[in-house]
């Protein structure tokens, strides 16, 4: 089978090249990553190189995907229900067949948020005129609660929690009924970008060189691997995502409260 059109719906991806090779081939056009937008100036911003740094995580993944990134986030990782729902029709309009949002809102009142309803629904107008099966992956969230995460908690949506590196739960991960499967999330290593974080972020502030690699902990960082995993299935021999979904699965061993867990990724 040929390359799948996987979509990274986050922040956008940093605009400078690397010069190991990592997401060379991802275009940058309107979808990058500021970086520094916001005070203290001079600093990576709080949501700084998250796109950059999933992608890098789905790239890991299945390195031959062919890889969009799509920003509904601004650098300090802030975005709105409608951009979100925005990205993910236009990246399904543009031929992806895998998304993968590392982000989710809770609400006042545990209902899904209505743009990401609606666009659910444009989607599966899209798969029906296309005949063509659309996986939707995104991240349970990280605030060690059973309340619905969307858009993860959607049953169209596959979620995904966090586990340690041993392949248990993560006490800071989202959990419940809602969720499908978990895998590592904590101290993954990805690609990450070139600045220095600011003191008011982190009292021992890190500098990063050109093509850093860094390590990142959240469910943000599990959803990726699995949005590859269920792409480089496909690329083995399954004939359409929702069949490399199941497949996928069916490799995992079920934990009451997060779904299927497996190792794609290792972490710390």
């Amino acid at each position: 089978a040929g390359a799948i059109r996987v979509a990274v719906i986050d922040t956008g991806i940093d605009a400078t090249r690397r010069n190991d090779g990592w997401l060379a081939g991802v275009p940058r056009d309107a979808n990058v990553d500021p970086l520094d937008a916001y005070p203290p100036f001079g600093f990576l911003d709080f949501g700084a190189g998250h796109g950059t740094f999933a992608a890098g995580v789905l790239q890991q993944v299945a390195p031959t995907t062919d890889l969009r990134m799509y920003r509904a986030l601004d650098s300090d990782g802030v975005g709105s229900d409608l951009a979100v729902a925005c990205a993910m029709v236009r990246a399904v309009k543009h031929g992806a067949q895998v998304l993968s949002l590392s982000l989710g809102t809770q609400t006042l009142d545990d209902r899904p948020p209505l743009g990401m309803e609606v666009a659910l629904q444009l989607i599966r107008r899209l798969e029906r005129e296309r005949g063509q099966d659309v996986v939707i992956v995104a991240a349970a969230g990280n605030s060690a609660s059973t309340r619905p995460c969307w858009p993860a908690a959607f049953r169209r949506v596959v979620s995904v929690a966090g586990l340690t590196a041993g392949l248990a739960p993560s006490g800071w991960s989202n959990h419940g009924f809602w969720v499908d499967c978990a895998t590592v999330g904590e101290g993954v290593l990805s690609t990450y970008v070139e600045g220095q974080e600011a003191l008011e972020l982190d009292l021992d502030p890190d500098v990063f060189p050109p093509d850093a690699w860094a390590r990142w902990s959240g469910t943000s960082f599990a959803a990726p691997q699995v949005a590859g995993a269920v792409a480089r299935l496909c690329m083995e021999g399954w004939p359409n995502p929702r069949d490399s979904l199941r497949e996928l699965l069916r490799r995992g061993r079920p934990v009451p409260d997060f779904g299927r867990a497996f190792e794609i990724l290792p972490g710390v």
